[in-house]
């Protein structure tokens, strides 16, 4: 009688502190932006081409995504080096985007 008294028991315990989870709010969680902006600016005359394999020229780029930058400099004008989050004066050259990026 005693058992059967005390799995009642723990039943009822149970079952109260289920009752009273089950109606909490779920924990927040961050979640890591995988999307990144990308904006070229152009100083002087000419364009950038970007190439990429995996998706066409966008606003937003996966995270991870490898793009190659290439300047084609119009008549007259010559590319002398990329500035912001691409420097150096390789061209072509590139990056994996890892954050918003401004070229």
């Amino acid at each position: 009688m005693k058992i059967l008294i005390r799995k009642k028991i723990l039943l009822i315990v149970f079952g109260l502190i289920f009752l009273s989870l089950a109606g909490c709010d779920p924990p927040l969680i961050e979640v890591e932006e995988f999307e990144y902006d990308l904006n070229i600016n152009i100083v002087g005359e000419g364009t950038v081409d970007i190439i990429i394999e995996v998706a066409p020229l966008a606003e937003k780029y996966d995270k991870g995504t490898v793009l190659i930058f290439k300047a084609q400099a119009k008549e007259g004008w010559y590319f002398s080096h990329w500035s912001g989050d691409l420097t150096g004066n390789k061209n072509p050259d590139g990056l994996a985007m890892a954050k918003d990026t401004v070229i």
